[in-house]
């Protein structure tokens, strides 16, 4: 099923693009500028690495590299984003952090990443309906960064999001299953693993953040650059935003497969990318994240094999 609907979506952009128009511009691709793209692409798994290091400072850097690693791919090709069960299931596998501090957060980090993307799409697409208004660029960005720190810095987001985890629980009666109401208290109050880090270690998550999406928009805009289509800075943050979002939603598809290309394809409509460009650009985009990413998941499989020997006998 997930395999059919991701399909289906791929097959019925191209048709919408048109067939032709599709293969001629795919046959276009300088590969200069994806030899560039993969170049850069090496810097993301240190960077993602790094970013959830300092929020499980606990975990050895070379570890969580290659957790995340697998992590990344299972989250591409898993149905409604099972795949981000690959860390804590990970991490608690090697004694380095317990299931529920993990996925405590890494929920923090993805509400991260959804408030950033929303909040760059939102700004790059007012902007450029407007013109590029200085004065309304500085005030949604103030509006943006004050929100974000009152809302992720303080860890109301993660409270929000298990207050609603616990209510929901309630209201459907898996209460009453022992397991999933031992599990569902132990999450809970893992929660206050977000309160608990310190506001330097806070601080360095949101800069290890961003870090990780100016590597990634510069990532696609080479692959963009590959195709001959010119687009701004603007083009490619409002572009590259609603795909991200999209390929972030829960669904029954192939983890990304589809809906990133459907968010590609009206994120650089609302910019001007005609449909075919967008099209080949964005099944360009996901065929090459997928690929490398299973590179890496590769590697970070195969360094976790060895290591797990080493690992054991130190705990």
């Amino acid at each position: 099923m997930a395999v059919v609907a991701s399909i289906g979506l791929v097959v019925l952009l191209v048709q919408l693009a048109g067939v032709e128009a599709f293969w001629a511009q795919a046959k276009t691709v300088e590969w200069v500028w994806v030899g560039w793209a993969a170049a850069l692409s090496a810097l993301l798994p240190v960077l993602r690495g790094l970013r959830f290091v300092s929020t499980m400072p606990r975990v050895e850097v070379p570890l969580m590299v290659a957790v995340v690693g697998v992590q990344n791919f299972m989250a591409r090709i898993m149905p409604f984003r099972t795949g981000e069960l690959a860390l804590p299931y990970l991490l608690e596998q090697r004694g380095a952090e317990t299931t529920e501090r993990a996925l405590v957060l890494l929920i923090w980090l993805r509400l991260m990443d959804a408030w950033l993307l929303a909040g760059l799409f939102v700004i790059g697409l007012v902007l450029h309906v407007n013109g590029g208004d200085v004065a309304l660029f500085w005030t949604a960005l103030g509006g943006f960064v004050v929100f974000s720190c009152a809302l992720f810095w303080m860890g109301a987001g993660v409270r929000l999001f298990f207050g609603g985890l616990a209510w929901a629980i309630g209201k459907t009666g898996l209460e009453h299953l022992d397991r999933m109401r031992a599990l569902a208290e132990r999450i809970v109050d893992a929660a206050g693993a977000v309160g608990a880090l310190s506001m330097a270690r806070r601080g360095v998550a949101v800069c290890w953040t961003a870090a990780v999406w100016i590597v990634q928009f510069a990532i696609f805009a080479l692959v963009l650059w590959a195709f001959s289509i010119e687009v701004t800075a603007l083009d490619v943050v409002v572009g590259v935003s609603l795909a991200q979002l999209a390929a972030a939603l829960p669904l029954p598809s192939v983890g990304s497969v589809g809906t990133h290309e459907v968010g590609w394809v009206i994120g650089f409509g609302f910019v001007g990318v005609d449909r075919a460009s967008a099209v080949v650009s964005g099944v360009a985009a996901q065929g090459f994240t997928l690929v490398f990413a299973a590179v890496v998941a590769l590697v970070c499989a195969v360094y976790l094999r060895v290591s797990r020997p080493s690992l054991e006998g130190s705990r």
